[in-house]
Formats: C-alpha cells, structure tokens, sequence
C-alpha cells in the first residue's frame, strides 16, 4: 500500500519504520529536526527487548503539496495540531481511500455518523470550528487507537515499549465489518503491528481513555512517571475516580468501555520508567493534550448532566499549567 503517516511523533514514527519495515510505500510527513533526521538516515526503532530496527525505505515530506497520491493516511498528530491543518489534511486525502486518525483522548469524529439527537455535532474542547469534518470526507474515515507506549528520544530515534496488550484497533464509525477494513488490517500485520477489525470503536476509544485520564493529568502535574501515578497510594484511588467519571459519562452515550477502570490500572502499574504522553509534551515546553483527554470529558458530562467533580477539579489545574505555560514563553519567562 501506498501510506502517508502525517505526523511522525512517537506513535507516527513508529508506524512509518514498522510499516516501511513491513514493505509498504510509506511517505512521513514530519518538520524540523525530525524532517531532517528521517530525509538523511530514516528511522531507528529501539524496542524495551533491546532490538534495534532500522527503517531507510521511506520518504520524508515537510506537507502535503510533497506527498502525492496514496491509499492511505495515517493522521498521527497531536489532537491540538488537528483544526489548524485541516485544509491540508483535506488535500492529501482526497486521493485516498483510507483517512485513518490515530488520536488520544475524546476524538473530534466521535458524534459523526453517531446517530440520535448529537450526530455530526462538533466536540468543541478538539474541533470547536468543526473544521476537520468540513475538510475531510467522513466517509473515508476509520478510525484506530494506539495501544502502544513509545517516546522519541532524539530526532529519527523512538524507543517503545512491548507489551502483550500492543495492539491498534480500528473500525468503522457506523460499526460495519467493511472490506477495506480487513484491508487495512492486513496491512498493518505484514508490518508486525496487530491491528484486530473491531465493530465497537467508541467503546474502544473510551476504555483508551480511561488509561490516558488516569495517569496523564497527574504526572504532567507532577511529573511522575505512569508506574508511580499508578501505584501511590494518594494517587491510585484518584485515577479510579477519574476512570469511574469517564465511565458514567460514555455510559449516558450507549457507550460500555471495552476496558474497566481495573483492567487500565493494572496495566499502567507495569510501565515502569515510562513518562505519559501529557509529561513529555510538558517535558519538552509543547502543547499539552487538555482539551481532548480531559476537556472534551467535562464537555461531555455537561451536555448528558452527568457530574465530574473530580475531572473538572483536574481539568481546572491543568487549564492553569497551560495558561501560565503560554504566557512565560509569550513574555520571555517573565511572570506578571
């Protein structure tokens, strides 16, 4: 197959090596010393097992006017870099069959092709212009999730973690078992990367949730890492109540996670020395994924007026870090 992965990160990185790896033509759209890295050396894979991979069959591309015809994007950027390139993202899917976003947290497509009294609603906290449906062809769009630990430790360079739980469902938005998804899915396993068809992919995206609602706003509050957020004893009964919130408001939307809040906190205790996706962006003076981890929750509770006290007491924290983190870079580390 012929696949962009727009937005080699972590995760976009380690797709683009696995599937380049796996024989696929693969262009990666990535900027700055990433770009760099992949044009001269492409992308290294360092896996916790202690293999090292090393992906040159791939092209790199700074945007979508260098991209060309494909059969598939992979939308692998951050949530917060979404609505600004929506345009973009337009232009190279039109000739794609497959636009698969790959997207933490309450994800902007989750009402689209929904049904009842919210279908095709905006989620305001990740597309509040609702740009995105406006540009791309919802159509075309499957879904997946990243059930993968992975962190890019210098430019071209991602060290991930493997687990027994590494997997990358995808499904249709209206629930159908399609062709081009068992296409897709075979794909995906010629490149080693297990991405089972599911017909459940909302259930699916809040039980990922669950994990990321858990330990992401603690450690970027405090900067532990998954492991400790997981086993304080102060912090472990809060990531219960947060997951228990998340799981009553996916519930007033017919939504049964296919994960419980035990199941996401058993695995997170394993994940020893691994920083949460939220701590590495505050790590490294980026954007924080808020709006869809934890605001787009709070959103949605109020619009089914199921209460989150302790979701939007986070959510509030988290705001302020964001906040204060906008204003000392746009004031030159100036506090006013």
């Amino acid at each position: 197959m012929r696949i962009c992965v727009y937005g080699t990160g972590a995760i976009g990185g380690f797709l683009a090596a696995r599937l380049a790896l796996g024989g696929h033509d693969v262009v990666a759209v990535a900027r700055g010393a990433q770009l760099e890295a992949i044009g001269r050396r492409g992308l290294t894979l360092i896996g916790s097992d202690g293999r090292t991979e090393v992906a040159t069959d791939l092209r790199a591309a700074a945007g979508a006017a260098e991209v060309g015809p494909v059969d598939v994007l992979l939308v692998t950027l951050k949530a917060y870099q979404l609505p600004p390139l929506a345009a973009e993202l337009g232009a190279v899917g039109r000739s794609a069959e497959l636009v698969v976003p790959i997207q933490n947290g309450v994800p902007w497509w989750y009402f689209h092709r929904h049904g009842g009294p919210h279908d095709g609603r905006p989620v305001a906290a990740v597309d509040p212009e609702g740009a995105l449906a406006r540009h791309l062809d919802v159509g075309r769009i499957v879904p997946a999730l990243a059930f993968k630990a992975a962190e890019v430790v210098e430019p071209g360079v991602i060290r991930h973690m493997i687990t027994a739980d590494d997997h990358f469902p995808i499904g249709e938005l209206d629930g159908s078992v399609t062709g081009r998804l068992r296409r897709l899915s075979a794909a995906f396993g010629e490149a080693a990367v297990e991405a089972p068809v599911v017909t459940d992919i909302r259930a699916r995206a809040w039980g990922k949730l669950l994990g990321n609602l858990a330990v992401n706003p603690i450690g970027a509050l405090t900067g532990a890492t998954v492991a400790e957020t997981a086993t304080h004893p102060l912090s472990r009964p809060l990531c219960l109540r947060l997951m228990e919130e998340a799981i009553a408001v996916a519930a007033a939307f017919g939504a049964a996670p296919a994960y419980g809040a035990q199941t996401r906190l058993r695995r997170a205790e394993g994940m020893h020395g691994i920083k949460a996706s939220m701590l590495q962006d505050r790590e490294r003076g980026r954007p924080m994924e808020v709006g869809p981890i934890v605001g787009a929750v709070v959103e949605l509770a109020a619009l089914a007026e199921v209460p989150v006290p302790a979701t939007e007491a986070v959510h509030a924290c988290l705001a302020l870090l964001a906040d204060r983190a906008t204003r000392l870079t746009r004031d030159g580390n100036t506090v006013d």
